[in-house]
């Protein structure tokens, strides 16, 4: 697995309130409308690369041009985990 340089330094949070793992990942951690995001945060951000899921997704990448034959980021619905 590629390892992330800072896994746990951002997020983005849009607009319906889901919070995304990072920008190039189609992984919703949780949503701040729902829960309090610094409990989401410290719930699920500690460990989340680790997930098999994300493991799955960013192995899937290809090694030289960086494209994900998975899913597709920004096509395919959001994978809420």
């Amino acid at each position: 697995m590629r390892s992330q340089n800072s896994p746990m330094t951002g997020a983005i949070i849009r607009p319906d309130g889901n919070i995304r793992l990072d920008c190039v990942a189609p992984f919703v951690i949780g949503n701040v409308l729902d829960d309090d995001f610094c409990e989401i945060w410290q719930r699920k951000a500690p460990d989340i690369w680790s997930n098999q899921e994300i493991i799955n997704y960013i192995d899937s990448w290809d090694d030289i041009d960086e494209i994900n034959h998975g899913i597709k980021n920004y096509f395919d619905s959001d994978v809420i985990l």
